[in-house]
């Protein structure tokens, strides 16, 4: 039996302006507008929707401006005065996080029928394109974690930005697995092309011009190393103009409105996690419990298993973000089936924070085609350390929908043990994990080493800034070497034996 306040999705939008098409809109507000009002029309309500919206909430923005935004389109689309708005705090995770929120808030009955919407304008200055209205008369409520990304340690030492994070994961993987560093890249281009002939296939994807294995793994003018062993084509597509809406409400509203059955996409199964938040503070480079965890209790909820689900959408901000949750997940590393459904972060664009908004209207549209099947879409934030899952289908929830409180099962990771850091180390170390950076031109910098000490404390450390030591650190195996570590100024200075 389907109960009344079972909490459904009726309705998405998505909207890619590329190139000439950016001068169609004028700023942000109008960019996420266009799809709020694609999402409503998808519902069969077109603008009879809003007087019935009781909720509206925003992704967290990555440009001037986005702070405005729910009360710029709660104008917009003149929402009573009673309506709630949100807004989020940073991460990728944010989009599936809210829809978990308040998927909740309406099987409560604390909520009726709530828009979800995001976007960002980073394709490019021209056009307006970073313009957005900085007023808002409404108030709006910020919403979720506020903890930065990165600790001090990790900034000191040139780990901030995702592009030089997400390196260290997949140098610690392709050591995990056992790879030669040939097998590994070859592995990550195999993965990647299929992910830009998914996107060659989604009308909605930022890049439609699939690439073999050779133009994501090789290094050139164009495809340049960002930080070994990523080159271009393996990090997220953040310079893009797009935004995605979704409309969530219960099936007793779904009913009183007149929304026909073929829209609604039922959501069986939700879960929100995270890992010990600094990546230096974690067991390892190579795992992820807290998204392990999530999966868990997502499919313990849907009462379904990942070899049900019939499209899948993985996070995959870097190529390493997919290989760990594919791990967690249980999914072989030679089964590329559905591990996206829209082309990915780099190929499809990653929209500031709000990709996996995109990920559940694609999702949405697949599952109303094919009814009956499901579909897995997993959203991360920071460098991964929040996990939100949702498992969907056109099958109706049978029975009470609850949502497990994610505290409930948090207490789970917190008490897991991490690895003691070492601010000013000392002494003889091996290396657990690397990357090297370069500049904007394609050159090597220095090596940033993560290591530890003989008594398995670990630290953070930079290589010497030489040629020779960025060579050494990119053709051969290191993981596992020696060497010496000391405090030099500002940060540690590790050097090979």
């Amino acid at each position: 039996m389907i109960e009344s306040n079972t909490p459904i999705l009726v309705g998405c939008g998505q909207v890619t302006l590329r190139n000439e098409e950016k001068r169609s809109v004028s700023c942000l507000s109008e960019l996420v507008q266009d799809a709020v009002q694609k999402a409503a029309v998808d519902t069969g309500l077109g603008a009879g929707l809003f007087e019935h919206v009781d909720g509206l909430a925003c992704v967290h923005g990555m440009q001037v401006g986005a702070q405005s935004l729910a009360s710029n389109l709660a104008n917009h689309f003149r929402l009573e005065n009673s309506t709630r708005l949100f807004r989020s705090t940073a991460g990728g995770n944010s989009p599936q996080w809210l829809l978990n929120l308040f998927a909740q808030k309406i099987s409560q009955g604390v909520l009726d029928t709530v828009i979800l919407a995001g976007g960002e304008m980073l394709g490019g200055e021209e056009h307006g394109a970073f313009s957005a209205p900085l007023f808002g008369d409404r108030s709006v409520k910020e919403i979720g974690d506020i903890r930065q990304g990165s600790n001090q340690y990790e900034i000191a030492h040139g780990l901030m930005l995702p592009s030089q994070m997400y390196p260290l994961f997949e140098n610690a993987l392709c050591h995990h697995y056992g790879h030669s560093k040939h097998l590994h890249a070859q592995k990550l281009g195999e993965l990647y092309a299929y992910f830009s002939q998914v996107a060659a296939d989604n009308p909605y994807a930022w890049s439609q011009s699939p690439l073999s294995v050779e133009d994501i793994i090789n290094p050139s003018a164009s495809n340049h190393y960002i930080a070994y062993p990523y080159t271009r084509h393996m990090n997220a597509m953040i310079a893009v103009s797009q935004s995605a809406a979704l409309v969530l409400t219960s099936v007793k509203t779904a009913r009183k409105l007149g929304i026909d059955e073929s829209q609604w996409v039922f959501i069986h199964g939700v879960s929100d996690t995270h890992d010990h938040w600094f990546p230096s503070e974690r067991r390892n480079f190579y795992s992820s419990p807290g998204m392990g965890l999530a999966a868990k209790k997502a499919f313990l909820m849907a009462e379904k298993s990942i070899d049900e689900m019939d499209f899948i959408d993985l996070y995959s901000c870097y190529p390493s973000a997919v290989e760990i949750a594919r791990d967690e997940l249980g999914i072989a590393d030679d089964d590329l089936r559905h591990l996206t459904v829209t082309g990915g972060l780099r190929f499809h664009g990653g929209a500031g924070n709000n990709y996996a908004m995109h990920s559940i209207a694609r999702s949405m549209d697949l599952l109303r085609r094919t009814p009956g099947t499901w579909s897995l879409v997993t959203a991360m934030g920071w460098h991964l350390t929040k996990h939100s899952f949702g498992i969907y289908s056109t099958e109706p929830f049978e029975g009470r929908w609850s949502r497990q409180d994610p505290a409930e099962y948090q207490s789970d990771l917190n008490v897991l043990s991490g690895t003691e850091l070492v601010l000013f180390p000392r002494g003889a170390a091996t290396i657990e994990t690397y990357t090297v950076t370069f500049d904007f031109k394609g050159r090597p910098e220095k090596g940033i080493i993560v290591g530890l000490l003989e008594d398995k404390r670990r630290f953070l450390a930079h290589t010497p800034e030489d040629p020779m030591v960025c060579e050494q650190l990119m053709t051969e195996d290191v993981i596992g070497n020696t060497g010496f570590v000391s405090p030099h100024g500002d940060v540690n200075l590790f050097q090979l034996d």
